[in-house]
């Protein structure tokens, strides 16, 4: 998961971090099914329709070239939160790249809900202030919150 968090702040292409959220998003969901602890999203969208562009793409149809799928581009990025929920209920942490995508998600109303947003300052690092944080650009916001959160927890 870390691997798609890096690549959705550098902004690679979108269907590559698709495939790189897809199997953990849904190992999470069979690790949380029985517990309530798994991710959220499947169950108000439905697993076919979060996962048409990851379906294609792992069942291309031989010498067929010029077909096509969508992929919105918050479906990532939604993903990705609700996993990275899913994964701290599960197993008690969270990586210094799933705080970072956190902080940012949760800050920025075009990517989380109003009521997300209100509590953006939870998700932040110590020593940064939501006023701050809110200006950073996605790139920068990584920088910063993987540092910060890096030295918070004493990692180097």
């Amino acid at each position: 998961m870390d691997e798609a968090i890096y690549a959705w702040f550098f902004e690679f292409d979108p269907f590559a971090i698709h495939l790189l959220v897809c199997p953990c998003y849904f190992v999470l969901c069979d690790l949380g099914k029985n517990n309530g602890k798994g991710p959220r999203f499947e169950q108000t969208f439905g697993r076919f329709d979060m996962t048409a562009a990851y379906d294609f793409l792992r069942h291309a149809e031989a010498d067929v070239l010029n077909d096509s799928v969508d992929l919105p581009h918050v479906l990532n990025q939604s993903m990705l939160f609700d996993a990275i929920n899913s994964f701290s209920k599960l197993f008690g942490t969270r990586t210094i790249y799933m705080r970072a995508f956190a902080a940012y998600f949760a800050l920025h109303p075009r990517h989380a809900s109003a009521t997300l947003s209100k509590h953006g300052a939870e998700f932040l690092p110590k020593g940064i202030s939501v006023e701050e944080a809110s200006k950073l650009g996605r790139i920068a916001a990584f920088q910063k919150f993987t540092e910060m959160f890096a030295t918070q927890e004493g990692i180097d």
